[in-house]
């Protein structure tokens, strides 16, 4: 089977979880050999780019709801040449939320990859556009496609509770992350240190001003731990926190860097104010770091509570400190998080256990287109 992905090899060049999925998906190529992923190569850029600009008066503006929201799928309702599908061979065109339905009419079926629609307390974080405008793509869109794969069994319970009229099957699928994990804990379990890790790019959405804080609050404690941060280069918080004995900076790490980084820790720290999937847990269990993320779904989907690790309220150092405190001076419930978080892994997001869970969506799309 040949699947077209809604993305040109220029897209694919700037970071995201939109492309960072197609991007994985392609090394599939390497691996299975009765399916292939491929790109857009006749579609141009330039098109697509302005397709978007759709966009601006949705977020800009003080719209009528339902000019709001056929200009919002229509941003989204990218241009893909018939040459592509043609030359292809595909026979099913994937596509992502940033890139719903394509212009025109084409003669293979079409899959939708999103992540659902999460809590009104992601979109409001943002302010750009609400959880009815999400609802309403969803509504416009997916009469169009054959199914929609969703990450989450929270954001998929939402989609359809808020869109029950749906005409296309939702499946929950979670993504694609293709990394070595352990094989056990024996390697990295803690001995005199605890090396937690914070990983991201958008330090402030993500919860470092709070990560900080609470490490800042440990005092005596910091001796048995250190922690690790992967954010952009120049990060302002470093100089502010420049006091803070047992802090190691990094930014711009290869992909082989961070995943050392995850085999060398023992605790993931992540914290954030808004996010849909946030692939840093999922990477993080597979090398077994305990999970200490916020209370926003879908996180505590994906890191359950007491099972792989600790929830925490978002926005407060002082509970993050207490949950850091805990780990590390109780090295029995870090190692039973650090294998619970292992052996979720492997039971829910290795590849072995993913990818056939795709690729069975493909198939039955054509089988019923």
């Amino acid at each position: 089977m040949r699947v077209l992905l809604n993305a040109t090899t220029t897209e694919l060049a700037f970071t995201g979880g939109d492309n960072s999925y197609y991007r994985t998906l392609l090394t599939l190529n390497q691996k299975i050999a009765e399916h292939q992923f491929i790109t857009l190569q006749h579609t141009p850029d330039r098109l697509r780019s302005v397709t978007r600009l759709l966009e601006i008066p949705v977020t800009r503006f003080a719209l009528p709801d339902w000019l709001r929201w056929q200009l919002f799928a229509q941003a989204r309702r990218v241009p893909v040449f018939r040459a592509d599908v043609d030359q292809s061979g595909a026979d099913v065109l994937f596509s992502t939320v940033l890139a719903a339905r394509p212009l025109g009419r084409h003669p293979v079926p079409q899959v939708w990859y999103s992540q659902g629609i999460s809590p009104a307390a992601y979109y409001d974080y943002f302010g750009r556009v609400s959880i009815e405008d999400i609802a309403s793509l969803y509504r416009l869109v997916a009469p169009h496609v054959g199914a929609i794969v969703v990450g989450t069994h929270d954001c998929a319970g939402r989609l359809q509770e808020m869109c029950p009229e749906l005409p296309c099957p939702v499946v929950v699928v979670p993504q694609v992350v293709l990394t070595e994990p352990l094989s056990d804990l024996v390697e990295k379990l803690p001995d005199e240190t605890v090396h937690l890790l914070f990983v991201g790019r958008d330090y402030d959405r993500k919860g470092l001003p709070e990560v900080l804080a609470a490490y800042e609050c440990l005092r005596d404690i910091k001796r048995a731990s250190h922690l690790h941060i992967v954010t952009i280069s120049n990060c302002p918080l470093q100089d502010e926190f420049a006091q803070l004995d047992n802090v190691s900076w990094y930014s711009n790490l290869s992909n082989e860097a961070l995943h050392a980084l995850y085999r060398k820790c023992h605790v993931l720290v992540a914290p954030t104010h808004a996010d849909t999937y946030n692939l840093v847990l999922v990477e993080a269990m597979a090398y077994g770091c305990a999970v200490v993320s916020s209370d926003l779904a879908p996180m505590t989907e994906i890191a359950p509570n007491d099972l792989v690790g600790l929830i925490v309220k978002r926005g407060n150092a002082n509970v993050i400190a207490e949950v850091l405190e805990t780990l590390i001076l109780n090295r029995d419930l870090l190692q039973r998080y650090m294998q619970g978080a292992l052996a979720r892994y492997k039971l829910i997001y290795a590849p072995q256990i993913v990818v056939p869970q795709i690729l069975n969506v493909f198939e039955q799309v054509v089988v019923a287109n």
